[in-house]
């Protein structure tokens, strides 16, 4: 392989790896669990997140909760979400504080979509599916008559 091609491969590589690694939840300080209104987003309201009206919360999980979310969200994001033309209609929120950087997901139960962003930034698309069944029980019990 000729040596300029052989680099570009090393760089797609690494550039892959990169991206496919997922943010450090486990040194999370704080988690805020919530509840969004699935309808279209609207941008720039003080009672949104990431677009999406808060129905309910956000709720500051304890120390146990932070690190089954931490861990399953870590499985999670490592599972690619697969091409299914559905509507992302998400109903649940976590944010996940590490200092000043916060870690947002918002996950859809009905298409098994999940939304990772650093801040602002969306940074990756997984598979819900993979950690539904851990997480939905949490937020039933903590959001009981936001169902």
């Amino acid at each position: 392989m000729a040596p300029p091609l052989m680099a570009l491969c090393v760089v797609l590589v690494a550039s892959t790896s990169i991206a496919a690694a997922p943010p450090p939840l486990n040194r999370a300080l704080e988690l805020r669990l919530l509840r969004v209104d699935p309808s279209p987003p609207v941008k720039l309201a003080k009672t949104r997140f990431h677009g999406y009206r808060i129905v309910a919360g956000p709720v500051r999980a304890d120390a146990r909760t932070r690190e089954l979310f931490a861990r399953t969200m870590t499985t999670g994001y490592s599972v690619p979400w697969p091409t299914k033309y559905c509507a992302f209609s998400p109903v649940y929120g976590a944010s996940f504080l590490l200092g000043e950087r916060h870690i947002d997901v918002l996950m859809c139960p009905g298409c098994d979509e999940t939304q990772y962003y650093d801040g602002a930034r969306w940074i990756r698309t997984a598979d819900f599916g993979a950690v539904k069944l851990k997480l939905v029980p949490i937020y039933d019990r903590l959001f009981v008559h936001n169902k």
